[in-house]
């Protein structure tokens, strides 16, 4: 049985396929303008320049693709379009020359092989966009999203300890030196963070469930990261003789190049910080005995991304 995606999730899922699209893309036509000639010699096209020309056109290409998957919905569905409307472009053309230029046997399988990669990329932006689409508001924008859940062997309530442990996290978390708080409990809580670098940002708590949730809004304007809003939400919920922390991140990064490419490094960079954060955790509920069985391994943390 097949599942229908939520539009959020669709939208989130579409920005992921565009900036593989960019990746791919930015690479093709870097490789092209810095090895134009001997790229020309083993396909055998017969045109270096036509090499270069196509190189700086994958480049350009792939900046659009950055720029349109950090836009608002209804802008990011139009840039969705038309790089649909461009990877369907350069499948007919790579057919047309297939058909109509003698190239070698590298030259076709090359062409051949990026072809089917191209068609996978127009395909999942077609589905997506159309799922997408029905977003109630697309003129409201959507922050990009990090999701974790994390399975733990010990009951919610050990758990909860840790998870509003300002300082422990401070220590766990390989981006900062230090969180300390700074005035108030629960909601309306403000702290203190520092990253490696010496710079620091305020932090205030949005929303207080205690013993099962709270969240925190950055005040960014003394933000060191080109982001104009970040969020974060941490929560922990009992699941048979154990409990599942979930963590989630929501962030603008500002509009532009800049704030593209930093929301893409973020993303991938979330991937080995919140695994540490979810390890150190899992010593400390070790270290106190907290564990169902502290000897056994768990599973590597599930981090969901767009």
């Amino acid at each position: 049985m097949v599942v229908a995606m939520e539009p959020l999730d669709s939208l989130h899922r579409l920005r992921g396929v565009l900036r593989a699209n960019a990746a791919f893309s930015a690479a093709g036509g870097i490789a092209a303008l810095a090895a134009f000639a001997p790229i020309d010699d083993a396909l055998g096209t017969g045109n270096r320049a036509v090499v270069a020309l196509v190189g700086a056109g994958l480049v350009g290409f792939a900046l659009f693709l950055v720029r349109a998957a950090g836009a608002e919905p209804r802008r990011l569905l139009r840039s969705a379009a038309i790089a649909t409307a461009s990877d369907v472009a350069w499948i007919a053309t790579s057919a047309l020359v297939l058909g109509t230029v003698d190239l070698n046997r590298s030259g076709v399988a090359a062409l051949a092989a990026v072809a089917v990669v191209v068609a996978g990329f127009a395909s999942s932006q077609l589905r997506l966009r159309r799922a997408a689409s029905r977003i109630a508001d697309l003129d409201t924008p959507v922050p990009e999203r990090i999701d974790v859940e994390h399975p733990v062997a010990a009951p919610a309530s050990s758990v909860w300890p840790l998870l509003t442990d300002h300082e422990l996290y401070g220590r766990l978390a390989p981006n900062l030196s230090r969180v300390e708080v700074l005035d108030g409990e629960g909601e309306g809580m403000r702290r203190r963070c520092t990253d490696t670098r010496g710079r620091g940002w305020d932090e205030t708590c949005t929303m207080w469930e205690e013993g099962h949730a709270f969240a925190v809004e950055v005040d960014t304007s003394d933000y060191p990261y080109p982001l104009t809003t970040m969020r974060g939400r941490w929560a922990v919920e009992p699941r048979g003789a154990g409990s599942v922390i979930s963590m989630r991140f929501e962030f603008t990064p500002r509009a532009g190049l800049v704030g593209g490419v930093f929301a893409i490094a973020m993303l991938g960079a979330f991937r080995p910080v919140l695994h540490r954060i979810v390890r150190g955790w899992e010593r400390q509920l070790a270290n106190t005995g907290a564990t169902a069985d502290s000897g056994t391994a768990s599973p590597a943390p599930r981090v969901q991304l767009p």
